[in-house]
């Protein structure tokens, strides 16, 4: 929410440079979310993980678990956009010992 309020801050500011500046990395995220239509869901409980909202990215089945090539991509395109998101030894230890 934080990079579009931004964005619209740098619009009635009228610095549209900053403002597509901004609209280029959410449009990346945005992007990545959406383009699988079947697991989106999934890919924003990855997102909420990797932000440290949630303790884990599983989903209770029939959802498949996330692959970790997903995972490591929401993450640089998270980081990519801005956000914090947390670390590779967080993001192993919860993707190797599942139960």
């Amino acid at each position: 929410m934080a990079p579009m309020v931004d964005q619209m801050e740098s619009c009635r500011a009228e610095n549209l440079k900053e403002a597509r500046r901004i609209a280029g990395l959410l449009y990346k995220l945005h992007h990545f979310v959406h383009e699988d239509k079947v697991h989106h869901n999934l890919r924003y409980k990855i997102a909420a993980w990797l932000r440290g909202r949630i303790p884990s990215p599983y989903m209770r089945p029939p959802m498949p678990p996330p692959g970790r090539e997903e995972v490591l991509t929401m993450r640089e395109v998270l980081k990519g956009a801005g956000f914090s998101v947390i670390s590779n030894e967080e993001i192993d230890a919860t993707l190797n010992n599942r139960i």
